[in-house]
């Protein structure tokens, strides 16, 4: 039975990743709709990391691509311990 649950453990990482992908593309969305209030330093730099990955949505566009390489990239640590508060 372990090694069921450690399959259904990866895939619940793998899903929150992705849950976190789309946050921080939203996260990103509210600091840019709030300009020109600025954040703190930390979010700047994560807003940024975010930018380069997902342009600003101006409209209705497809940003799966975007979706799944942010969700990499918290897979990966990208956006790691640098930015925990």
């Amino acid at each position: 039975m372990a090694p069921i649950s450690a399959r259904k453990a990866a895939q619940i990482v793998r899903n929150v990743a992705g849950i976190v992908g789309v946050e921080l593309i939203a996260a990103a969305q509210g600091v840019d709709y709030h300009a020109p209030l600025k954040t703190g330093a930390r979010l700047q730099k994560l807003h940024a990391r975010v930018r380069t990955i997902s342009a600003h949505l101006e409209s209705d566009r497809y940003w799966a691509d975007e979706m799944a390489a942010l969700q990499a990239g918290v897979l990966s640590g990208t956006f790691g311990p640098e930015f925990s508060f």
